[in-house]
């Protein structure tokens, strides 16, 4: 039931988590000596679950004092550390202007498979939002996008619609003919991996269920996987995501302000840098 009212599923995790009120009382103690450290910069939360409890909604969670979602609250920057095999090396932070690729996948054919086409609009929304870095907008083809990141780009929006088949992800890509070209996950995953430091340092998923549309295979997703080997931290968002939910969602590329009925997720693994 609580999953269709994200209200109170936050409100039940916050419940769960925070039922002692020592645990209130640190929570806040802890979040105030944070931002006092900080000059009032944002705080950054790792949040470190079991596998298990992964599939939970966890950016819906519902700060014990205000009631606000902790995953939108413009003071704290929300993300969970995701167990890895090995440690991922942090490719060298940006020296100038930060660089980002928008691969945007809008094939002709998109009606066919009874999807909705990416509109103009949307895409004017993501370049004034990134107007103050160093964008390059390119189709989504396959070729064309690796052939970009081996150039070397900080942050990689990919814009495409995704599904999950048999607990496989996969992305509506495009070909020559601009015609949907399906292209797994794992493809993904095993090229951005082959990167090595060229790999972005942030990956932004505007794609349904890009970190999972259940809870019940909370890791076998395009946004974990990502995180989990490659990218130092990857945005996806839970379940079918409207173009409406999209556009509120991506202006900062962050959680926004005003959460939509699922928050977008930011995930994180542990790195060899900082």
């Amino acid at each position: 039931m609580l999953g269709s009212d994200p209200d109170a599923y936050g409100a039940a995790l916050c419940q769960a988590l925070f039922a002692d009120p020592q645990a209130v009382a640190k929570y806040c103690e802890l979040r105030a000596a944070a931002l006092n450290r900080n000059n009032s910069r944002a705080v950054s939360v790792q949040l470190i679950v079991p596998a298990a409890l992964q599939g939970l909604r966890w950016e819906l969670l519902r700060d014990p004092v205000s009631g606000q979602p902790v995953g939108c609250d413009a003071n704290v920057w929300w993300s969970r550390l995701l167990p890895v095999d090995h440690t991922i090396p942090l490719p060298p932070a940006p020296t100038s202007v930060r660089r980002v690729l928008l691969a945007v996948a809008d094939p002709v054919d998109v009606a066919t498979y009874r999807l909705p086409g990416i509109d103009a609009e949307y895409t004017d929304l993501l370049r004034r939002a990134l107007a103050d870095w160093e964008t390059s907008v390119i189709s989504a083809h396959w070729d064309e996008v690796r052939y970009q990141l081996y150039a070397g780009y900080d942050v990689l929006v990919l814009v495409a619609h995704g599904t999950l088949v048999e607990g496989q992800p996969w992305l509506f890509l495009v070909d020559e003919q601009q015609r949907v070209a399906r292209r797994s996950g794992a493809d993904l995953v095993a090229m951005l991996k082959s990167l090595g430091e060229r790999c972005p340092r942030l990956v932004a998923l505007i794609s349904c269920a890009g970190a999972g549309d259940d809870d019940r295979q909370p890791l076998t997703a395009l946004g974990p996987l990502l995180a989990r080997s490659g990218p130092p931290a990857v945005i996806a968002a839970y379940g079918n995501l409207s173009l409406a939910t999209a556009k509120r969602s991506t202006v900062r590329l962050t959680v926004p302000s005003t959460p939509p009925a699922w928050p977008p997720a930011m995930m994180t693994a542990p790195t060899g840098g900082h």
